[in-house]
């Protein structure tokens, strides 16, 4: 079972491209076709792996594999899905790194810097709209920047004490 999976899921991170919508159809007929399966089944196990974070063709891929054989299931079908991405990526940074004095790879890389900075922008400016609703996320905006920027306060420590903000503020313990 474990051998079906990977190469179930193998198959699924080569083929499915496009983010989780688009790898949907792939991860149910291929799963389907290795008898993981069935249409029924499928629609619950998109529920399911819908509620979890992360991606949805490695959620997917989690909840399918451990259903088919637990835990080993989950972890080999999860490294099955990421490997191909993980192989090429790998593979196109040791290029460009090896490379990276040939003229047309500096101009590859003195574009990149750009393009990626505006998206990173563009997705800041999306999430302002529903974001900052009241003061209280723009003060803890404001305070991430500080502590992280300012103070060299590790990320990890201010996204826990932001997210037990969060907790407290949804009981009414702490934030209005």
């Amino acid at each position: 079972m474990l051998e079906t999976l990977a190469w179930t899921f193998f198959k699924i991170g080569i083929l499915g491209f496009g983010g989780g919508p688009g790898s949907i159809g792939v991860i149910q007929q291929l799963s389907e076709q290795a008898g993981l399966v069935d249409g029924g089944t499928f629609a619950d196990q998109l529920a399911v792996g819908s509620t979890l974070p992360g991606p949805l063709a490695t959620k997917l891929a989690a909840v399918i594999g451990y259903q088919n054989a637990g835990w080993a299931g989950a972890v080999v079908s999860v490294v099955a899905v990421v490997l191909p991405s993980a192989l090429v990526m790998t593979l196109l940074l040791t290029w460009l790194l090896t490379h990276r004095d040939i003229p047309v790879v500096k101009g590859i890389l003195l574009a990149g810097k750009p393009i990626a900075l505006a998206m990173v922008a563009l997705a800041f400016l999306q999430l302002v709209p529903g974001t900052f609703t009241t003061w209280i996320p723009a003060l803890l905006f404001v305070a991430t920047v500080v502590l992280v920027r300012f103070f060299g306060v590790p990320v990890v420590p201010v996204i826990v004490g932001g997210l037990a903000l969060g907790v407290l503020s949804a009981y009414r313990f702490f934030l209005p």
